[in-house]
């Protein structure tokens, strides 16, 4: 006779799944090492039911009056598909959710301008996809759709940053807080002593380079830095440029900040603001250089971390709860034509349509988009076979603007006709 043998949890039970509204995202196993450490209060998943199509395993937790789920990255798997998969099964499975945030690493610009250095963090209000376009005569031209949070993650932001400013926040403190809170492993997670950020003509030599030397002989290569005063880790907050590309080189980092205006370089951001509203919160582990390596990518994972908890604590329980729904996703993904999931919503839940500031311009147009029940399919053909000056709107909305309009024409169509 076979018994079971494994051991009861002695996790608390869970709230209800539909309590569940804030996800947090993880890419790399680093990403999601920082986040487990985050939680106030962590759950039992032993009863978590996931829709069908999820292949995301979760831990369920709390922080502060969030209740939040994390996802478990699969081992040696990133890049856009693979974060379009998790944000697409993890929206199926926690109807109520509101939002999620992005939370890991990315490599940064330095400027003169903003003086970022490994460790800081920079919060993602726009989503650059800066290799999507077309060279023309007059050089490139950028074509992909710059994506930006809604605008209750931008006053999320503002929140936070009111409690920096009034020093209620000092992230380096935070970061040592939540690393010592669990001795096991916490050491793994201390600050590099090293910060060395080398001039963009100082090319990489391999296993003879000076980045790799404990004490620089290359002084006359290093940018010289000040020693900063307070908290040494800073908070940031602008585009950040988001591809299927690593960038490894300091001239064309330099080239594609100063032609997009970005503080960092990631490869997710995208591929999930396509499926879910999101916030990108980003630690920065190195400068995007030839002299790119890994020694920072534990703390600056931390770094964003605490970042984000610290940007869930300055949100009220009801200011998640009056944030639009975010389970129809986007119905206008540019991924597949399956992001609306009509069997996995709520019957209270609503249409949000915010890709774009254009997009939103759509439920001001037509105020019944609002309104729609999701809760059943026919329920749904029926309310919009009955507003047919939708299609209306729509198709002469698509003849006066972008080409991108017939793509939302599409998506209804589809939507419709499953």
């Amino acid at each position: 006779m076979v018994t079971n043998t494994t051991p009861p949890s002695t996790l608390k039970a869970p709230p209800p799944q539909t309590d569940f509204k804030v996800g947090w995202i993880c890419i790399l196993k680093e990403e999601y090492r920082a986040a487990a450490r985050i939680l106030d209060e962590q759950y039992d998943t032993t009863g978590l039911v996931r829709s069908y199509g999820d292949r995301n395993h979760y831990i369920l937790g709390r922080v502060g009056a969030h209740n939040v789920m994390i996802n478990l990255p699969p081992a040696e798997m990133y890049g856009q598909l693979h974060a379009h998969m998790i944000a697409h099964g993890m929206r199926s499975t926690f109807s109520r959710m509101r939002f999620a945030l992005l939370v890991g690493i990315a490599g940064g610009v330095p400027s003169p301008e903003r003086d970022i250095r490994l460790g800081d963090v920079v919060l993602g209000t726009r989503a650059v996809p800066y290799r999507f376009g077309k060279e023309t005569d007059h050089g490139f031209q950028r074509t992909g759709l710059v994506q930006t949070p809604p605008i209750k993650l931008l006053e999320a932001i503002t929140l936070l940053e009111k409690r920096i400013r009034s020093e209620d926040v000092n992230l380096s403190e935070a970061i040592e807080s939540i690393r010592t809170k669990y001795p096991k492993g916490g050491a793994a997670f201390l600050r590099p002593a090293k910060d060395r950020l080398y001039k963009g003509e100082f090319l990489h030599k391999e296993s003879e380079c000076d980045c790799l030397r404990l004490e620089p002989e290359q002084g006359a290569d290093l940018h010289l830095r000040d020693d900063r005063k307070g908290d040494l880790v800073q908070v940031f907050q602008g585009g950040i440029g988001t591809d299927n590309w690593v960038i490894k080189n300091a001239k064309i980092r330099d080239d594609i900040a100063k032609r997009e205006n970005i503080l960092c370089y990631d490869m997710e951001a995208s591929a999930v603001m396509d499926v879910l509203p999101c916030l990108p919160v980003r630690g920065i582990s190195d400068y995007a250089d030839g002299h790119k390596n890994d020694h920072w990518r534990l703390y600056a994972s931390l770094a964003a971390a605490a970042c984000a908890r610290e940007l869930l604590l300055s949100l009220s329980s009801q200011f998640v709860a009056q944030s639009p729904l975010a389970v129809a996703g986007d119905v206008l993904g540019q991924y597949n034509v399956e992001a609306v999931d009509l069997n996995a919503v709520s019957t209270t839940g609503t249409v949000d349509l915010r890709h774009t500031d254009s997009v939103d311009g759509i439920s001001l147009q037509v105020p019944w988009i609002k309104a729609l029940s999701m809760a059943a399919r026919d329920s749904f053909l029926t309310v919009v076979s009955n507003h047919t000056d939708i299609w209306h709107w729509l198709y002469a909305f698509s003849r006066t603007r972008s080409g991108y309009f017939y793509h939302i024409l599409y998506r209804y169509y589809r939507i419709l006709t499953i």
